[in-house]
């Protein structure tokens, strides 16, 4: 009899997951308390990793299709002059480049469009209210108060996840603000071809094409107060004044922007205990958040489902076997990417003695995780 498994979320995280363990012949269900598949956020940058794991279920050509390619991070200052070689990072797919930046609407729609081609539930509407483990399976009682029994729930609801709090309880593990907020918004691509990344005194501007037509734009600041503190204000009339000190082609970016703009903080977590408890397991964001610093998040995600579906089938379908393998192969790799993550985030709001050190962190992480999962 098929394993049953209950993915609570249906992000990047809760599709890739169910896809993965699909393949292998597990009964996935999908349970999402928004309407559909639906995506937070204007662009995200795909790395080379990420791409690597997205091509084991045959999706990289269709992300190409929709995206932009990514070949190198161009770093600049705030007049958008180099600040030294762009970082290059290897491409892992043959005939692919070495990123792919692509809208995060479009990069929700193919997941979920795939989700539902192989006939994969999803309860749509609707969340958890209560995990009660029993010897080797989990009841689940859903928001409508019905009740399912399944071999394993996976966690994969974000930052903020509910099924963590249900399992390891409220206060056991709580994000930690930057210090930082980001503006997102979009613009008309016009002659950005690559990854721009202008620097200044505590702002930092992006520019990433995510199709033919159109680039994402964030701006990262230093704030003492997180964005719920400011949701008076006009946030893309705050984005563009954000953005007033910085030359080359930002000024004439400016008036381009497209409505709306939002803002969030800069937050980071890390489960540093296994992350499953009986079988519970939490994956991307619920278990390891970071900052876009090096735009791994969404990357660390979608591995995630891969290497949990290959030990499931290489453990014989035990999870008991599986989870702890899945730990091992997870945590150092996660725990990597938040802490450079947060290192570079606060080296943006304290500077190190030589300011190379900052060019020199990315690019040796983006080296070390481009080795074999």
């Amino acid at each position: 009899m098929a394993k049953k498994v209950l993915i609570v979320g249906g992000g990047p995280a809760g599709t890739i997951a169910a896809l993965a363990l699909h393949e292998k012949g597990v009964e996935v269900e999908i349970v999402e308390i928004e309407d559909s598949f639906k995506a937070v956020g204007i662009g995200v940058n795909l790395q080379n990793s990420p791409l690597r794991a997205l091509n084991k279920l045959g999706l990289v050509e269709e992300i190409n299709e929709l995206g932009h390619p990514i070949h190198v991070v161009n770093m600049l200052n705030s007049d958008g002059e180099p600040l030294g070689p762009p970082i290059t990072p290897p491409s892992l797919v043959p005939g692919m480049p070495a990123a792919i930046a692509i809208g995060r609407g479009e990069l929700a729609k193919l997941f979920g469009d795939k989700v539902l081609e192989r006939g994969i539930r999803a309860r749509f509407g609707q969340s958890i209210t209560n995990l009660n483990q029993l010897d080797d399976q989990v009841e689940v009682t859903f928001t409508d108060q019905s009740k399912e029994t399944f071999d394993l729930v996976i966690g994969a609801d974000g930052i903020n996840s509910k099924v963590r709090r249900l399992v390891f309880g409220d206060e056991q593990y709580n994000t930690k603000y930057s210090g930082q907020v980001i503006w997102r918004a979009a613009a008309p691509l016009g002659n950005v071809s690559e990854y721009q990344m202008f620097n200044g005194r505590g702002t930092k501007i992006g520019l990433v094409p995510i199709s033919k037509e159109k680039m994402y734009v964030f701006v990262v600041q230093a704030s003492e107060e997180e964005p719920h503190k400011q949701e008076s204000k006009n946030q893309m009339e705050a984005m563009r004044e954000a953005m007033q000190s910085f030359g080359g082609i930002i000024p004439d970016l400016i008036a381009t922007l497209e409505e709306p703009a939002d803002i969030r903080a800069l937050k980071s977590l890390i489960v540093t205990e296994d992350w499953y408890r009986g079988r519970v397991l939490l994956i991307g964001d619920a278990a390891h958040a970071c900052t876009p610093h090096i735009s791994y998040g969404l990357g660390m995600a979608v591995e995630d489902g891969l290497v949990l579906a290959e030990l499931f089938e290489s453990s014989g379908e035990d999870f008991d076997i599986a989870l702890p393998k899945f730990m091992e192969r997870r945590y150092e790799r996660c725990f990597k990417v938040v802490a450079a993550s947060d290192q570079l985030s606060a080296w943006e709001l304290s500077p190190p003695a030589d300011r190379s050190d900052y060019q020199k962190l990315m690019s040796q992480a983006l080296v070390e995780l481009s080795q074999p999962i």
